[in-house]
């Protein structure tokens, strides 16, 4: 590996970027990437997952928010698989979404509830307001620990 910063796996080696970036576009992402000698994550198997997973969880000591390119297979319906092509997927949501997506459920809840006692019923779309899509990777900072699952 480059640097004593960097963790060698298997035949890779890895730097977590501990930094407060400003993302706007994926190549915000890629040029942070590339000034330190890098690229974007890819995940190719169960154990390179575990080996992210178990660093994450003993070494992270950034912000909550925690960036992951990810690849997609948009050949096969349904599927999710970790890809070494240029067709990447970025997506990140915080947990301060998540907080808004809850007090908006919530609200919407109470709203229902509110109309539904009046006898006046209407419908309500929850629909994700997000500036990415749902083909996403979500990873939760709860207590330093950094559940994820990759389907």
């Amino acid at each position: 590996c480059p640097s004593s910063t960097w963790i060698q796996f298997q035949d890779s080696c890895y730097i977590f970027l501990q930094e407060a970036i400003k993302v706007e576009s994926i190549e915000d992402v890629r040029n942070q990437c590339t000034d330190h000698g890098a690229d974007m994550i890819s995940i190719h198997n169960e154990e390179e997952n575990a080996f992210i997973l178990d660093t994450l969880k003993k070494q992270w000591k950034g912000s909550d928010d925690i960036l992951l390119g990810m690849f997609y297979d948009t050949d096969v319906p349904y599927k999710r698989k970790y890809l070494s092509d240029n067709h990447i997927l970025i997506s990140a949501l915080v947990i301060a979404s998540t907080v808004i997506l809850t007090v908006l459920g919530a609200i919407i809840w109470f709203l229902y509830k509110k109309h539904s006692d009046s006898r006046f019923t209407t419908v309500f779309s929850t629909a994700p307001q997000s500036p990415y899509n749902e083909d996403c990777v979500l990873v939760v900072g709860e207590e330093n620990e950094y559940p994820v699952q990759f389907e």
